[in-house]
């Protein structure tokens, strides 16, 4: 599989996880059950295997590293508030009855990634959390 380091931080908040993309290119079916990891022939992790049909495609964490580090900020939601809309609401008879204001919010995040060795990352994934403070999810 290809090796690639992910981010989420609903695993860990620092630290990235190695991990690798399997791709089933046979014309099997590969069944549930457990897999061992091994890098460079050596045991790194063993891992639940989920099923695989011909052409699937799923990513397997292994475990983390602590060569890459994140940390992240996310600058005050309210400051980036604007007023995109206001319509003016009217009775049958056309008379005003009031107004509905349509606001934007913008929420921003800054990731800050920090690789403390030399090695190329080869593929790296960032998981990026919705957020459901007005009921409803923004990303």
């Amino acid at each position: 599989g290809e090796m690639i380091l992910v981010y989420d931080s609903k695993y860990n908040a620092v630290n990235v996880a190695k991990g690798l993309i399997l791709k089933n290119s046979t014309d099997l079916i590969l069944a549930p059950g457990s897999c061992s990891i091994l890098v460079d022939g050596k045991f790194v992790s063993q891992t639940d295997f989920t099923p695989m049909a011909k052409g699937d495609e799923q990513l397997i964490l292994y475990g983390l590293d602590s060569s890459v580090a994140i940390t992240y900020e996310v600058p005050n939601y309210t400051d980036n508030v604007s007023v995109t809309s206001v319509t003016l609401n009217k009775t049958k008879s056309g008379k005003p009855n009031g107004c509905q204001v349509t606001y934007k919010h913008v929420k921003s995040t800054l990731y800050i990634i920090t690789n403390y060795v030399t090695d190329v990352v080869p593929k790296f994934f960032l998981e990026h959390v919705a957020d459901s403070r007005h009921d409803v999810y923004l990303i």
